[in-house]
């Protein structure tokens, strides 16, 4: 390994304890050599430091292996020069290897024969994502996958609707995937299993979340037209927490702005044989329609019924509380709701990337006689580079019995935005 840049550190071991004061180092691999001869005096070539040197190494060395470290520091301080540089040496080391243990160790077989060494980022829609040091991230179609391991800790998602939990074992047959959890094992093949997820500690690393912004202009009506996009989510084994914002704001000459807006939160709790339960809360305004604030409330319970590697379809039956704030203020209170929901997605992750959302919630109401509310929702969402697309969505909403100040009963926007997702 070439240093672009080194410090040379020069102590005297009958004075270790002191030593380090002023070291400080950066970056987080690098490789130390130790000199044989006179131990009295010696030079560390450490390349890129600037970080407290001494305190960070006993710190990892003691939650790492604190019974060597006991003995070492012991022997560190019997200021006997041999033992105490090489104690020291050693606590560098293990401070050291901490990178080493974090390296991509993951093996990816191919149909073809190829290994692959990495890390597994996940398994979605029939692609791998999968980190490698030479070529950097890429996708991989799990059709050509021959089998996986790992040491780490993932969440294993079955076409039947099975979720098990595990580190990925080599397996002596091709096409079978061999889970680890504990001491027992479990064998499936390869083409039932849809997703693969790692079971991270960290609260940010589960979240996932896209944003995107669109803009036209009709010149002859002189029509402008904003929209604003969000969606945040959070995943853990069980759970699944949903915020979703999406704004369209129409002005044209002479006219005031219409506004068509909603923030959605949603908590989803998933069980066994594909079973969910979704409860949710949804602010909203369609000036259109005549509302100037809708709030909803709902609790369902679901079903998946489809779910491989390159589709979905779920749906929801529940109940709904709706308050509403009227334009004209001839229908505020609260009224009771059914609810039917459908949701289909369809993948095509041929390169680009195409992602397909149908979406259609269906409201009868229990309080309000013949009214029947409908949202409904066509997206068609396009990978330009990675992580960048193109999206295009028709959106539509139905009241069959909407307020007297209604322009309308039925609302509907064709919207197109670029976005970002991570």
């Amino acid at each position: 390994m070439i240093a672009t840049r080194a410090l040379s550190l020069i102590f005297h071991t009958d004075n270790l304890s002191d030593f380090g004061k002023a070291a400080y180092f950066e970056g987080k691999t690098f490789n130390c050599s130790l000199p044989t001869g006179n131990f009295e005096n010696f030079t560390w070539i450490i390349p890129n430091l600037r970080a407290y040197l001494p305190h960070m190494i006993q710190v990892k060395a003691k939650r790492l292996f604190p019974q060597t470290y006991a003995v070492l520091v012991e022997s560190a301080y019997t200021r006997k020069p041999v033992v105490s540089a090489l104690s020291f040496t050693l606590l560098l080391v293990f401070f050291l290897s901490q990178p080493a243990l974090a390296a991509k160790t993951d093996i990816l077989v191919m149909d073809n024969g190829d290994n692959i060494t990495g890390e597994i980022k996940q398994l979605r829609f029939g692609k791998l994502s999968y980190s490698t040091d030479n070529l950097g991230t890429i996708e991989v179609e799990w059709i050509h996958v021959h089998s996986l391991v790992s040491q780490d800790y993932f969440q294993v998602d079955l076409e039947k609707g099975e979720r098990i939990y595990g580190s990925l074992t080599e397996h002596s047959d091709p096409g079978m995937l061999r889970i680890n959890f504990m001491t027992q094992y479990l064998d499936v093949p390869v083409v039932e299993v849809v997703a693969i997820r790692p079971i991270k500690q960290s609260f940010w690393a589960q979240i996932d979340g896209s944003f995107n912004v669109g803009l036209s202009i009709t010149r002859a009506s002189e029509i402008l037209q904003f929209n604003l996009g969000g969606e945040l989510k959070y995943r853990s084994k069980k759970n699944l927490l949903d915020l979703n914002l999406n704004s369209i704001v129409t002005t044209q000459k002479d006219e005031e702005p219409t506004r068509r807006q909603d923030i959605t939160f949603s908590y989803t709790r998933l069980f066994a044989h594909r079973w969910q339960g979704v409860a949710s809360t949804l602010l909203q305004e369609n000036q259109t329609l005549g509302i100037s604030l809708r709030w909803l409330l709902t609790a369902s319970s679901g079903y998946i019924w489809v779910r491989n590697n390159y589709s979905m379809l779920s749906t929801n039956l529940g109940l709904a509380l709706n308050e509403e704030n009227t334009v004209d203020n001839t229908r505020d209170g609260v009224s009771t709701e059914g609810l039917v929901s459908l949701v289909y997605r369809l993948y095509l992750y041929d390169t680009p990337k195409t992602d397909i959302t149908v979406r259609a919630d269906v409201y009868p109401s229990f309080t309000i006689s013949d009214r029947v509310r409908v949202e409904g929702e066509l997206s068609f969402r396009r990978e330009l580079v990675k992580d960048f697309f193109w999206d295009l969505s028709f959106l539509d909403s139905y009241d069959s019995n909407p307020p007297p100040s209604a322009e309308l009963d039925n609302d509907w926007s064709v919207i197109t935005s670029l976005g970002y997702s991570w």
